[in-house]
């Protein structure tokens, strides 16, 4: 049988020998979709760096309780991804990558080429949404860490607030800067920023904002990508070059 995964949402630290009662969801389905029986191997992470060896030991109202054997602690990933928010379907298959490859945060950003109109009537239940995604993603691919998914924030409020070694993808050049030219920054970052640009990119006008804050601008590669590619494009290579 492959690996099976569960999800916690409960904030209590995974202790070896206690007990733990997962959510109607969750027990929902083990016992009516992968068929799981008393004394299965379940791997149960917290989306905060622990995952458990544990075993089905029983079921108290319909909830699945898992005893907990042992406990691994991960380490974070530094790498914080600012996307230019994209159309639904190509904005979840970012949440959902970047949640498997591993990263700290997600911050869709608003930019003068945004093109989807964001309801801030309807932030909240975006962020479930995407949160919700994030999760999958983490069980599917066994990330320790679920990433800080933040609300969209302009791209100047961003930078305003921003300490951070940032780095940016786009189509318009500056040099031809490559990521092995900056490889002792984006190795010894304590957080790294990873930024691209909406559909269409930034604005010139924006190009100067994020050179004026000293972003470093960086060639990926002579084609045109789309930016949902560029940012897991992005993400996998800064991610290789990184240690946790």
């Amino acid at each position: 049988m492959s690996t099976i995964r569960c999800f916690t949402t409960d904030s209590t630290k995974l202790i070896s020998g206690t007990k733990h009662l997962l959510s109607q969801r969750e027990s929902h389905h083990l016992v009516s979709v992968l068929r799981v029986r008393s004394s299965d191997s379940v791997l149960l992470m917290n989306g905060h760096g622990e995952i458990a060896n544990t075993s089905i030991c029983g079921r108290i109202g319909g909830l699945v309780e898992l005893l907990i054997k042992t406990v691994t602690t991960c380490k974070r990933s530094r790498l914080v991804l600012c996307i230019g928010l994209l159309k639904n379907k190509a904005m979840d298959l970012v949440i959902r990558d970047a949640a498997a490859i591993g990263v700290a945060k997600i911050l869709p950003l608003l930019t003068e080429r945004t093109e989807v109109k964001f309801d801030q009537k309807s932030a909240e239940s975006k962020l479930l949404h995407w949160k919700a995604i994030a999760i999958e993603a983490c069980k599917q691919s066994g990330e320790a860490f679920l990433p800080e998914i933040l609300g969209p924030m302009g791209l100047e409020t961003f930078l305003n607030g921003n300490k951070n070694i940032s780095l940016v993808a786009g189509l318009y050049h500056h040099g031809e800067k490559y990521l092995i030219d900056y490889q002792s920054e984006i190795y010894d970052a304590h957080t790294l920023n990873l930024i691209v640009g909406p559909e269409g990119d930034f604005s010139p006008g924006e190009y100067e904002m994020l050179l004026a804050r000293g972003t470093k601008v960086i060639t990926l590669t002579q084609n045109i990508l789309r930016s949902e590619t560029a940012a897991l494009y992005l993400l996998s290579l800064v991610d290789q070059m990184v240690v946790r």
